[in-house]
């Protein structure tokens, strides 16, 4: 029930906020919307500096890219947080996902419960 509720609120809340939401990742805590006499006109996110100085007023666009970098970022720092694991016993271990050859690779892209299945003595490392 609770569930459901949330998502209406989501349904109904404002686009700025989903916006924000969206964009809480890359340190969004802003959206400025510029409108004219045909509507919105333009809008921009406001990303808060690590430093903490002046908000940095970025395109939506220019938002929407440091998005999807971040999101790759952040699928590369899984992959080679599971080498250690998942790669244990490869002689030599590689340092990084770049060092890994195509099967290696193959296995660190797979879901946990691929991994599993298609490893089952290996299943209780992880």
């Amino acid at each position: 029930m609770s569930a459901e509720l949330r998502r209406m609120e989501r349904l109904t809340e404002p686009d700025e906020l989903a916006l924000v939401r969206k964009f809480a990742s890359i340190n969004a805590s802003f959206v400025r919307s510029t409108y004219g006499s045909g509507g919105l006109a333009y809008r921009e996110v406001g990303i808060m500096p690590e430093d903490g100085s002046a908000i940095q007023w970025i395109p939506v666009l220019e938002a929407e890219t440091r998005l999807a970098a971040n999101a790759a970022k952040q699928q590369m720092r899984t992959y080679e947080g599971r080498i250690a694991v998942r790669l244990a016993d490869a002689d030599p271990r590689p340092a990084d996902y770049a060092h890994c050859s195509e099967e290696q690779k193959a296995i660190l892209r797979m879901s946990q419960t691929e991994y599993n299945r298609r490893f089952p003595a290996n299943a209780g490392n992880q």
